[in-house]
C-alpha cells in the first residue's frame, strides 16, 4: 500500500485532513496512534509508524486488554504521519465523513527481530507505550486473506500485566476522551472554533498577560515552591462525619450542593475539571468566559460551583438542567475555597490558612464578577457554625485543619457534616406510573457493598418534577433489562416492577435508614453524572477522633523496636510453612531491615505481592489505594488509561510495619521517585536463566554488562533476587523520561546478544530462551516494577533479595542464598554496606554515551 491511495480517495480542496508525504522521523522511535471514527459506523482506526508512513487497520470494536479477545482489524490505505494528530471533523460528503478523535497516542516497539518481514508475512508482535495501552500486541493476517486491498487481520492482546478481562474493565468505556485534548466526541463535533490545515491545528491567539506583584513575593514564603503546574490533580476529599470538631485549630466552611470543580488555567487558557478529571469546561460557557475576564496567567483553583433558585437558595435540579439544556436561565456562581498553584508557585505545601490568605487577595486584585467568589469561612465554634447551617436549611458544613496541606486523597483533615442524610445511590429498576403521575412511579435504589455486591435499599417516589421525570424516563428506559441486577430483592411482588442495568446515579435526601437497611422518607434531589456506579457506597459517618498520645500496647502487637505505633493481628500466622516461619519472624525481620530496606522504597510507587492468609496460591499484586490498605500507608496520583489512579506508597517506619500487617512478602519499587515519576532515578536488568543454564553462566553475565558499564563510565550495582538469577542496578541522575531510558537500555541489551546470540537473549519468546539467559530490559518501562533490595520473597524458602558486592559474586554467593533464617547474621556481620556509595552516585546518561552505542 502507499499514500497514492489515500490521495485519491480525499478532495483535499473540502476536507482540513493532511495531504502529506512519506515522513522518516529521525530516531528509532516509532509513532503509534489509534484514532476513533464516527462515519458510517463507529470503529477504531489502528495506526502503526513503519517506513514514513502510518499502517492503518479499521477494528470496528477496537482493542481489547482482554487476552481471549481477538478483534477483526481489516487493513486499510497507508496514511501520512501528520495524520497522527488529526482530530476534528470530515465533511459529509466526503471519504470517512463524521468525527475523528485521537483516542490513544504514543510510541510502539517491534519485538520482531525483522519488522519489515513480519509485516508481509502477517504476524507482528509489539509492544506499546501508549497514554491508554500499554504491553504487548499481537497482529496476524487471516490465513485466507489474500495479499492486496482489505485484507483481514485479528488485532489482540498477549496476557502480560497490563491484560484485564473485558468483563473486568472495558478501557474504551473507561477511557472515552481524547488523549490529546480530553475531550468527548461530542465536544469535537460541537467545537466550531477549531480550524484546522494542512499544518495542523491553528490556535485562537492570546492576549499576553503579565506576572502579577503577587506571584513576585511568593518565592519569600516559606512551603512555596517555584516549578510548572502539576498535569493531573486528584482533588483533596473530605471524610463523613457525625458532629463537628471542637477547637480553635478548625475552619468551618458551608457545604454547597453544587458540583465541585478544578479551575485549570495555563497561558489563559481555561480547562474546567470534575473531581473524575473529565473536562467540563463546555458544560459552563458563562462561568468559563467570567474566569476569563479575570485575566489569570496561570492558576490552579480549587472549588464548587452551584445554581440560585429565585429566592436565592442553592437548587442541585436547577444546576443540572443548565448543563442540559443551554436555553435554561439560571444563576450560577463558582465558590473558590483553595488555590494549589498561581503564576510559576506551587502552594499545596502551604498550612491550608495560608493558601486561603492568598487565595482572597488574589481574587480582591481582580475587578469582582459574579460568577466567582470567595468562600469564606469561620475559626473555631463548629458547633455553632453547624447549627447556623442547619437552621438555614443547608446541606451542612466541611470543617478542615488550618495548618493542613493539600492531600490529594480523601483524609480526615477535611470532615464534612451534613444536616440531613444525603448521598449517591444507583438506579436499579422503575415501577408503573399510578394516577395522574406519568413516565414512572419510583425508582428503585441500591448502592455497593465491600463485597462489590449490588444491595437494594427501598425506593424513592417524590422529589420529581414533570420535566425530571420526563428526563430520567428517556435515560434510564435505554438501561432495561429482563432480570434484576440486584444480589438480593426482598419484596415479593415484581409485575410492576421494570429492571435496569445499574448505570445511573441519583442523589437522595432521607431522613434515616432502617435496620432492614430501608431509606425512611427519602427524597430525589437530581442526577449524578459525575459519579461511576461502581464507586457508590453506603456513607457511614466517623466519629471525630483526635489522639493526642496513643494508648501504650503490648509487646505482641506492637513493633517496638522500630517506634511503630501499627497495631498486629494473628502474628502466629504462618507465612512459610516449610520453614515454620510467621508473620510475628516477618515483623521482626523487617524491624531489623528498616535502615537497609527504606531507601531503596520510601518515597516511590510501590506495587505490592499480598498474602494475608499466608497461603502462597492465594498471593494477589495491588498497586492501588483502596480500603484494606493499612492507615500508615500513603498514596500519590499517578495518570494511567486515561486517568488519575492512587498508587500506594510509603514513607517512614510505620508504613513499613503496615506493610507486614497486610501480609505483604514482597514490595516492587517503580525505577522513580514521587518528585519526579516519569524520570526515573535507576535503572535495572533482570538476569532471568533458562532452566537449563548454570549459576556460573548467570555471574559470567553480570560481569560482561559490568564491563560494558565501565566503558560508558558508569557505575553499576549487584543484588540477587531471591529466585533463580541477579540484577544489575545503575543510578542515574533523573534527566531522561521513560522512553528514552527504555531505548536505551534495549540498545544495552542488544548489544549482550551481539557478543554471544548463542547464550543471551534480549526477547521474551520462551520457545527461544532454551539454554540462554533473558537480559530483561522491560522493567525500565513506565509502570513495570521489580523487587526491591532487601524485600522478602514469595517463594516457600523465605527467600530475600540481597545487595552484595562485584567480589562476593566472584566467590560463589548463590541467587538464593539468604532467606529469613541467615539474614539477620548477614546484617549483624556487615561491616560496611555493600552499596554504600549508591545513593551518592551521580552519574548521566550523556549524549556521549548514546552515540557510542549507536543511537
Amino acid at each position: 500500500m502507499s499514500l497514492e491511495e489515500y490521495h485519491h480517495k480525499r478532495d483535499f480542496g473540502k476536507t482540513k485532513e493532511p495531504y502529506g508525504k512519506k515522513d522518516f522521523t529521525k530516531g528509532s522511535k516509532l509513532l503509534y496512534v489509534i484514532q476513533k471514527h464516527a462515519a458510517s459506523h463507529l470503529h477504531y482506526d489502528f495506526r502503526l509508524e513503519l517506513d514514513g508512513v502510518l499502517k492503518s487497520w479499521a477494528v470496528p470494536k477496537g482493542p481489547s486488554l482482554d487476552p481471549k479477545v481477538k478483534h477483526l482489524a481489516v487493513h486499510v490505505e497507508d496514511h501520512p504521519m501528520k495524520y497522527a494528530n488529526f482530530e476534528g471533523i470530515i465533511p459529509k460528503g466526503q471519504y470517512g465523513g463524521g468525527t475523528v478523535m485521537v483516542w490513544d497516542k504514543g510510541i510502539w516497539e517491534p519485538l520482531d527481530d525483522n519488522v519489515r518481514k513480519a509485516y508481509h508475512s502477517g504476524n507482528i508482535t509489539f509492544n506499546l507505550h501508549g497514554k491508554k495501552l500499554q504491553g504487548r500486541w499481537k497482529l496476524i493476517r487471516l490465513k485466507n486473506s489474500p495479499e492486496g486491498k482489505r485484507q483481514q487481520w485479528l488485532l489482540f492482546k498477549i496476557n502480560d500485566e497490563y491484560s484485564r478481562g473485558e468483563a473486568e474493565y472495558d478501557i474504551k468505556k473507561s477511557a472515552p476522551n481524547s488523549a490529546d485534548t480530553d475531550r468527548s466526541m461530542k465536544q469535537i463535533q460541537q467545537d466550531k472554533a477549531r480550524i484546522w490545515t494542512r499544518k495542523g491545528e491553528q490556535k485562537a491567539p492570546q492576549a499576553k498577560i503579565k506576572k502579577t506583584r503577587l506571584a513576585l513575593h511568593l518565592s519569600k514564603i516559606k512551603g512555596v515552591k517555584k516549578g510548572s503546574m502539576p498535569s493531573e490533580i486528584m482533588p483533596q476529599l473530605a471524610t463523613l462525619v457525625t458532629d463537628p470538631p471542637k477547637g480553635e485549630n478548625w475552619l468551618h466552611e458551608i457545604k454547597w450542593d453544587g458540583y465541585r470543580l478544578i479551575a485549570r488555567i495555563e497561558e489563559g487558557k481555561i480547562t474546567l475539571l470534575t473531581r473524575r478529571n473529565n473536562d467540563w469546561t463546555y458544560q459552563f460557557p458563562a462561568l468559563t468566559q467570567a474566569l476569563k475576564s479575570l485575566k489569570f496567567k496561570d492558576i490552579l483553583l480549587d472549588g464548587e460551583v452551584i445554581a440560585l433558585d429565585k429566592e436565592s437558595k442553592t437548587n442541585f435540579q436547577i444546576l443540572q438542567n443548565s448543563m442540559e439544556d443551554a436555553n435554561v436561565d439560571a444563576e450560577l456562581i463558582y465558590y473558590v475555597f483553595d488555590v494549589l498553584y498561581y503564576d510559576g508557585y506551587n502552594l499545596t505545601n502551604l498550612p491550608l490558612v495560608e493558601r486561603k490568605n492568598i487565595l482572597q487577595k488574589i481574587l480582591q486584585s481582580k475587578s469582582a464578577v459574579n460568577e466567582v467568589k470567595y468562600n469564606d469561612h469561620i475559626i473555631g465554634n463548629g458547633d455553632e457554625v453547624y447549627s447556623n447551617a442547619c437552621k438555614y436549611k443547608l446541606e451542612g458544613i466541611i470543617s478542615k485543619k488550618i495548618d493542613s496541606t493539600y492531600i490529594f486523597k480523601r483524609t480526615r483533615e477535611w470532615l464534612k457534616i451534613k444536616c440531613t442524610h444525603r448521598q449517591e445511590f444507583v438506579i436499579g429498576g422503575y415501577t408503573d406510573p399510578k394516577s395522574s403521575r406519568q413516565y414512572f412511579g419510583a425508582l428503585l435504589l441500591g448502592y455497593y457493598n465491600k463485597d462489590k455486591k449490588f444491595i437494594y435499599c427501598g425506593r424513592v417516589g417524590t422529589g420529581f418534577t414533570q420535566l425530571s421525570l420526563q428526563e430520567i424516563a428517556h435515560i434510564i428506559k435505554k438501561h432495561e433489562q429482563k432480570k434484576s441486577a440486584f444480589d438480593f430483592f426482598p419484596e415479593r411482588v415484581t409485575r410492576d416492577i421494570h429492571w435496569v442495568k445499574p448505570k445511573v446515579v441519583a442523589e437522595i435526601e432521607f431522613l434515616e435508614m432502617t435496620k432492614e437497611g430501608i431509606l425512611r422518607h427519602p427524597s430525589f434531589k437530581g442526577l449524578r453524572e459525575d459519579k461511576k456506579p461502581q464507586e457508590v457506597s453506603l456513607e457511614q459517618p466517623k466519629e471525630v477522633v483526635i489522639v493526642e498520645d496513643p494508648p501504650k500496647l503490648t509487646k505482641k502487637t506492637r513493633a517496638k523496636k522500630s517506634g511503630s505505633n501499627i497495631v498486629f493481628t494473628n502474628l502466629d500466622r504462618v507465612f512459610y510453612p516449610e520453614l515454620n516461619l510467621t508473620k510475628q519472624d516477618l515483623l521482626e525481620y523487617y524491624e531489623a531491615a528498616a535502615k537497609w530496606i527504606m531507601p531503596y522504597i520510601k518515597n516511590r510507587p510501590i506495587t505490592l505481592v499480598r498474602c494475608p492468609t499466608g497461603d502462597h496460591k492465594k498471593c494477589f499484586y495491588q498497586k492501588h489505594m483502596n480500603e484494606t490498605v493499612a492507615g500508615a500507608i500513603k498514596s500519590i496520583p499517578i495518570l494511567e488509561h486515561g486517568k488519575l489512579e492512587p498508587y500506594i506508597f510509603i514513607d517512614d517506619i510505620n508504613g513499613l510495619m503496615g506493610l507486614v500487617q497486610m501480609g505483604v512478602l514482597e514490595i516492587h519499587p517503580w525505577g522513580s521517585n514521587n518528585k519526579n515519576v516519569e524520570k526515573p532515578d535507576q535503572i535495572i536488568f533482570d538476569l532471568d536463566p533458562g532452566p537449563d543454564v548454570s549459576w556460573s553462566e548467570v555471574v559470567e553475565c553480570a560481569f560482561l554488562i559490568r564491563k560494558i558499564f565501565e566503558q560508558l563510565n558508569l557505575k553499576s550495582f549487584v543484588k540477587t533476587t531471591g529466585g533463580k538469577g541477579l540484577h544489575i542496578v545503575i543510578p542515574i541522575k533523573p534527566k531522561l523520561e521513560w522512553d528514552e531510558i527504555r531505548d536505551f537500555t534495549k540498545r544495552v541489551a542488544d548489544l549482550v546478544v551481539e557478543i554471544d546470540p548463542s547464550k543471551y537473549i534480549a526477547t521474551m519468546s520462551k520457545a527461544k530462551r532454551k539454554g540462554k539467559i533473558f537480559i530483561d530490559y522491560l522493567r525500565n518501562a513506565r509502570g513495570a516494577t521489580a523487587v526491591a533490595a532487601y524485600s522478602t520473597r514469595a517463594r516457600s524458602n523465605a527467600s530475600i533479595s540481597v545487595p552484595i558486592t562485584w567480589k562476593e559474586l566472584s566467590k560463589g554467593i548463590k541467587p538464593d542464598e539468604f532467606n529469613l533464617k541467615n539474614i539477620k547474621a548477614r546484617l549483624k556481620k556487615l561491616k560496611t554496606d555493600p552499596w554504600k556509595d549508591f545513593f551518592e552516585t551521580k552519574q548521566s546518561i550523556t549524549a556521549k554515551i548514546k552515540k557510542s552505542l549507536g543511537f
